[in-house]
């Protein structure tokens, strides 16, 4: 009887054994994979492959000892250290590698390459002569400031189709695996697909990343339109590849390695090109979802609660809406684009934030990208550079709150339905809504409307009734313009560095800041006069 009970006792504790091993095991690949998961706060930055090498204050660049030349790039990446930035992503790749992969050709396999690199890429073969990989040292130095060190992979670039030098030899190659004639790659093709995921798995072999970009925004047509609905499947499939190398090339690494994907501003939208965002998080194969639009303009307007909606409670991941570089009111070449200011970035965040966003993405971080002109009220004229404001203000809610703001009247691009093409027309006495979406609410401050107008007949004389909500706004004075600016709406592509100059004519009407409402705001705008008016630009500015 006792030997019974003694192995009863035994057969217990081992019962007992067995379950708290397999709690704890359970226990250590939970937080293993919680460890995979954790929210990214604050700004994550897109480092395009050519910003690193142009913009250290490099000497130059044929006599710069080694010593200097790693310092410039290290120099580069401290501009991002204690700031709001959390995140940095560095593109390592256009048509063409730019390390020394033996997947995607480089920019220096080329024969003869001292003469047949032409353009930003030289640089990366200088610096790569010199015996530095500027990847190694930009996510070392940046693990070593405090920042997340990731990779990012344009899936399938637009760029330099008429230059063979800067075209991987599939491409070049293999005309049938091409969407067109002369057009990108048809994601259709399993070679297509089986070349990204070599791509993807030989660069993360290569280099220790906490994470890694699949920029599908560059470019997000990748199947024939008729095939779309198709294609959907298998990129499902490719994302499920690319989740199961991390995870392998993460065991290895001893730290998870979490994916981050760039996709169109709303769900049906990325869907129509085949790329099913909400899905792939659901399924667990994304850590960080980027919704934006492909370029300029940056959208105001991203649905991140419909985002939120879709996906549900129970993933657990990173939403962070896309900005750009530029904005401006429709796809007309003649329109102007603002450069993206402290005031506009702000702006975009609180509007992100408001809408349940985690953290605010930045694309293509060029130094020149920021460069604003202020007007001061003596007629000054000063150009002033807005990134370290971005850097310090606009990846938190509270410190963008309490900053200067601006949000803007832009569009979806691309969208489900076309684009807007042209200004907004203002016949006599047709009202005009406009809906903006301003985030939190001010309780006090200033909440200025700003309407930008074409050099047309009668624009000096203008006569313009503004409403918010409903309720009538106050004209005040339009916005100073600098004198030695002429507007000319017969420049394509134009730029311009203050607000003034995104139309002939930028009137200002103020709001009684007791009509404004959280979230979405509706401006009304009535022209007056006979003569047709059109809209270059409508924004609305916050001043706590």
């Amino acid at each position: 009887m006792q030997v019974k009970i003694s192995h009863s006792i035994y057969k217990l504790y081992t019962l007992v054994f067995c379950f708290f091993l397999i709690v704890f095991v359970s226990c250590d690949n939970y937080l293993e994979k919680q460890d995979g998961y954790n929210k990214i706060e604050g700004l994550i930055l897109n480092i395009a492959a050519d910003a690193i090498i142009e913009k250290p204050e490099w000497e130059d660049i044929d006599t710069i000892s080694k010593e200097n030349a790693i310092r410039a790039i290290e120099d580069y990446i401290d501009v991002y250290a204690n700031t709001q930035v959390s995140t940095l992503l560095f593109n390592v790749n256009y048509q063409r590698a730019c390390y020394d992969s033996k997947i995607m050709e480089s920019f220096w396999n080329l024969d003869n390459p001292d003469s047949a690199i032409t353009g930003w890429p030289l640089n990366h073969w200088k610096i790569y002569k010199m015996g530095i990989d500027v990847y190694d040292v930009s996510l070392n130095h940046s693990r070593k400031r405090g920042i997340s060190p990731w990779i990012s992979f344009r899936m399938n670039d637009h760029h330099y189709f008429t230059d063979s030098t800067k075209i991987n030899q599939l491409w070049l190659d293999h005309p049938e695996l091409r969407l067109s004639p002369s057009g990108m790659f048809d994601y259709s093709n399993k070679d297509v697909r089986d070349y990204y995921i070599a791509f993807i798995e030989e660069a993360l072999e290569k280099y220790d990343v906490d994470g890694i970009e699949l920029d599908w925004m560059r470019t997000h047509t990748i199947f024939k339109e008729n095939e779309a609905a198709e294609g959907i499947n298998l990129i499902n499939e490719f994302m499920k590849e690319v989740r199961q190398i991390t995870e392998q090339v993460a065991s290895k690494r001893g730290h998870s390695i979490q994916v981050a994907v760039r996709v169109p501003s709303t769900p049906a939208v990325g869907r129509r090109f085949g790329l099913d965002g909400a899905a792939w998080v659901k399924d667990g194969l994304v850590d960080v979802l980027v919704p934006t639009n492909w370029y300029v303009p940056t959208n105001f307007d991203i649905p991140v609660e419909l985002w939120k909606s879709e996906i549900g409670p129970e993933p657990d991941y990173t939403l962070a809406p896309g900005a750009d570089f530029a904005y401006k009111i429709a796809e007309n070449k003649y329109l102007k684009s603002m450069k993206s200011s402290a005031e506009s970035m702000c702006g975009f965040t609180v509007a992100s934030y408001s809408r349940g966003a985690d953290a605010i993405y930045l694309f293509n971080n060029f130094d020149p990208s920021y460069k604003q002109k202020i007007i001061k009220e003596d007629g000054e004229i000063e150009v002033v550079d807005d990134k370290l404001s971005i850097l310090r203000e606009a990846g938190n809610l509270e410190s963008s709150l309490n900053a200067p703001r601006k949000h803007v009247y832009t569009f979806t691009n691309p969208d489900t339905i076309l684009s807007r093409k042209d200004a907004p027309a203002l016949p006599q006495g047709e009202e005009k809504i406009f809906k903006i979406y301003t985030g939190t609410q001010s309780a006090q401050g200033e909440f200025v409307i700003r309407v930008g107008l074409d050099s047309k007949e009668g624009f000096e004389s203008a006569k313009l009734k503004v409403k918010l909500n409903n309720k009538n706004c106050s004209q005040i004075e339009d916005l100073p313009r600098d004198p030695a600016y002429e507007y000319d709406n017969t420049k394509i592509w134009d730029i311009v560095m203050n607000v003034s100059e995104t139309g002939a004519r930028v009137m200002q009407f103020k709001a009684d800041i007791n009509s404004v409402k959280e979230g979405y705001n509706l401006i009304s705008v009535t022209n007056i006069n006979e003569e047709i008016q059109a809209v270059t630009w409508l924004e609305v500015y916050i001043d706590q």
